[in-house]
């Protein structure tokens, strides 16, 4: 059978010579020496000698045996009209003769998953990436199986890494405490919450010095609060396919600064009109639930320069919020 191993290709002289070997073949197997499959087959293998005792490092050679055969599918589909002839060929090679199974063999798996796959060729890369997104988390499973201390580690850093505003020891005064409540009082609405419109410039600006006197726990007891401005976040431009999948209004609900729009209107829009996304599952106790399940907040290019030319000038600062829990 034809094979392929690091940068070579082996084939039956006798049918090669006399052209018995069919074109998708050679397509096939120069797709798995030009992407060097090899190299990952020999990387799994020497993981078996250290992980033989992890269960899965048989399935996560499975996967990356399974993802070779697709993207080397994907180079023949793409150069080939006939996928059904394809199809059957791989049928007909199925039965002959295997090589090593160190290298990468034209016949390596003739499965249900790979031959659906050349039935969607219009999505043929979205459900190569299905197919193949188990590989990292199988990857993790090797690594760090039955292991559980470094992930409490990293949240720990996490946590330290968090920026709060000052605190003082001594904390604030009985009559500095007392002039920060007056404060609050008067800036509650009827609903005996603060509300912005009720709290001047002045107001804020004496707050915020009154609140830096406090200590922590001064601090965790007032309704009004003081954090530091958050760094600006990074730029993330989506996908065309993106783009494309959150026009569907069942499932999506689309906001584009800070307004919601009809999911129709991105085809408005193309991706690169955009500086940022993010996108959040909605809870089951959420207003809109059933009527859509994530919401698409969406950052215009413009919109997205001049949030982060805000950030950065805020940074140092502070930023006044409400936490409502506290009633002192």
């Amino acid at each position: 059978m034809p094979h392929s191993f690091l940068g070579y290709i082996f084939l039956n002289e006798e049918a090669y010579t006399s052209g018995n070997i069919e074109k998708e073949i050679l397509i096939h197997e120069l797709a798995h020496v030009s992407q060097k499959h090899s190299l990952d087959i020999l990387f799994v293998e020497v993981l078996q000698i250290f992980f033989w005792f992890n269960p899965f490092i048989f399935l996560f050679r499975k996967a990356i045996a399974l993802n070779h055969e697709f993207l080397a599918d994907e180079a023949v589909i793409n150069q080939i009209s006939d996928i059904k002839s394809y199809r059957h060929l791989l049928f007909d090679k199925v039965t002959e003769q295997a090589s090593s199974f160190i290298t990468s063999r034209f016949n390596y798996s003739i499965t249900k998953k790979r031959l659906l796959m050349m039935t969607k060729t219009k999505s043929f890369r979205n459900a190569l990436c299905k197919q193949v997104a188990v590989v990292p988390l199988l990857g993790m499973a090797v690594f760090f199986f039955s292991t559980v201390t470094i992930a409490q580690e990293e949240t720990k850093n996490v946590q330290s890494k968090q920026i709060v505003v000052p605190s003082t020891t001594e904390g604030a005064t009985p009559a500095q405490l007392a002039e920060y409540r007056e404060i609050v009082n008067k800036a509650k609405n009827d609903k005996g919450r603060p509300a912005h419109s009720n709290i001047s410039e002045s107001d804020k600006e004496r707050l915020q010095s009154l609140y830096l006197l406090m200590n922590r726990e001064q601090q965790s007891q007032q309704m009004i609060v003081f954090r530091s401005s958050p760094p600006p976040m990074n730029k993330k431009v989506p996908t065309e396919q993106q783009i494309e999948s959150w026009k569907d209004p069942e499932i999506y609900e689309v906001w584009i600064d800070g307004k919601r729009i009809s999911n129709a209107a991105l085809d408005n829009y193309t991706n690169t009109d955009f500086g940022r996304l993010f996108v959040s599952k909605l809870e089951k106790n959420a207003k809109n639930y059933g009527k859509h399940y994530y919401q698409v907040d969406l950052m215009t290019s413009d919109y997205y320069a001049d949030y982060y030319k805000t950030q950065v000038e805020n940074q140092g600062k502070y930023i006044m919020g409400f936490s409502y829990h506290n009633r002192n």
